[in-house]
């Protein structure tokens, strides 16, 4: 029986501290809650922006001496003022400028992140969750100067320098998603747990993403970067009034910058203890879905402006609604009843299948029915983000749970980083003759990341069954 305990106990880390009821989960819903919907405000409103200042700049361009336009009109009943050609210059533009922001934000992250995350388990979490949200404040703020003072597109790269320095979201994912270690313990209930922080974020989202468009049509762009930055404020102070810390901090324990890298990638490459060939397994199939989803809101953005849809701001705002309903809050809702009729490895093939049709309709729609019937079919294509995070998360022990989604997330940074400007520039050289074709090479992604997911599952439930015959050993001899 003392081996079965010890079996339980290995779930919880040393140092957490026990959730007695559920009024603790309280702020951490609050604060993510707030700090998403900021930080859909935000992403919503700079992506049309961007394309915005360039369009016009196009425009002007095109207007002769003597306030005669010689362009002639594009498909778009609201672009009466530049030609086809000039609007696939805006694109192309706002495309490339998109990468250079990302690549500012997410090449500082790359370095801030595993510290952020491997801190988590020493200081523990409440400080890492806060810290990011104050990054969103600084650039929400700074970028609604810029958009005020109509300042030039470049000095967007400090607002994004500033959400890099202090982890962006992709930090406070990690120190969430060891939130959720340090309180669970039974191998479905981790992976449903990190399933519902996912879903949380997606309903943050929600609460923003349709009311951002009528937003933006009523009053432009400069309030609705404002008011994101007044909402992360907010969510900061809830942080610090209201949230419990789930694990006790260490005073006394030697840390410096390398020892926090290497916590991140001994999960990798150390050869004690454990087979590591399930973590790369995990980080092989993370990578493979992670690569399309970073480009893929901004460039289903330009192609949703573009012919033959010629959205606007409001009808863009719903898709993003039902993009985010559908994909965190059904698609990570359903996650319990799957692993209640199947394992952890087939719920991730299935919904790896589903991603792929979701990026194959979208690259051949031809009106807005067949943009809204890809996200129909692809509701599940989150979950095998989290399934993968379950299994890593079940694989390796407890005490560095914040290593281990940090080295999960550090590798989403890198894909942001590489995926951002191999997408963006796929989609600047095809919009003129395919302006799907990008998407093809998401779908393509995904089912290189099915390949590995099937071995994965396999490989999982040989554990398992191992699992299963040393803990029926184990109460036999209690016997």
């Amino acid at each position: 029986m003392n081996q079965q305990i010890n079996a339980a106990d290995r779930l919880i880390p040393k140092g957490a501290t026990k959730i007695k009821t559920w009024l603790q989960y309280v702020p951490v819903v609050a604060i993510v809650l707030l700090y998403k919907g900021a930080e859909e405000m935000y992403l919503s409103t700079s992506k049309q922006y961007i394309y915005y200042w360039f369009k016009q700049s196009v425009a002007r361009r095109n207007v002769t001496f003597n306030g005669v336009n010689i362009s002639t009109s594009t498909n778009c009943p609201e672009d009466v003022n530049i030609n086809t050609d000039a609007e696939n210059e805006a694109q192309t533009n706002a495309s490339y400028w998109e990468l250079y922001l990302d690549i500012m934000k997410y090449s500082i992250t790359l370095f801030t992140l595993p510290i952020y995350g491997s801190l988590s388990d020493y200081l523990g979490r409440k400080f890492i969750i806060i810290l990011p949200i104050f990054g969103s404040f600084l650039q929400s703020s700074i970028a609604a100067v810029i958009i005020y003072f109509e300042c030039d597109i470049s000095y967007l790269l400090i607002a994004h320098a500033s959400d890099g320095l202090l982890g962006t979201s992709l930090t406070q994912s990690v120190a969430t998603y060891s939130f959720i270690a340090d309180i669970t313990q039974v191998r479905k209930s981790r992976t449903v747990g990190l399933a519902l922080m996912e879903c949380l974020k997606g309903i943050g989202k929600l609460s923003s993403s349709a009311g951002t468009g009528y937003f933006i049509k009523r009053y432009g762009y400069f309030y609705p970067s404002l008011t994101s930055a007044a909402v992360c404020l907010f969510a900061s102070i809830v942080g610090i009034l209201w949230f419990s810390e789930t694990r006790q901090t260490q005073k006394e324990c030697n840390i410096s910058a390398l020892s926090l890298y290497k916590n991140v990638t001994n999960f990798y490459t150390s050869k004690k203890d454990q087979d590591r060939s399930t973590f790369w397994l995990c980080i092989i199939v993370f990578v493979l879905i992670t690569l399309p989803l970073s480009p893929r809101s901004g460039l289903v953005t330009l192609l949703q402006l573009g012919y033959p849809f010629c959205w606007p701001s409001v009808i863009i705002g719903w898709y993003g609604t039902a993009v985010t309903f559908a994909n965190f809050v059904i698609g990570l809702c359903i996650i319990k009843p799957l692993l209640n009729c199947i394992n952890h490895g087939t719920t991730g093939i299935l919904a790896i299948i589903s991603s792929i049709g979701f990026y194959i309709l979208t690259a051949l729609a031809k009106d807005s029915v067949m943009i809204f019937v890809a996200v129909a079919v692809g509701i599940p294509m989150m979950l095998p983000l989290s399934i993968v995070r379950g299994i890593a998360s079940h694989k390796a022990g407890p005490e560095k749970q914040g290593a281990l989604f940090a080295g999960l997330v550090e590798a989403e940074v890198m894909c942001n980083l590489v995926s951002t400007p191999i997408f963006n520039a796929i989609y600047s050289q095809s919009v003129s003759w395919m302006r799907g074709f990008a998407f093809i090479i998401m779908a393509a992604t995904n089912v290189l990341a099915l390949v590995f997911m099937i071995w994965l599952s396999c490989l999982y439930r040989a554990d398992e069954e191992h699992a299963n015959k040393v803990t029926a050993v184990n109460e036999s001899r209690d016997d």
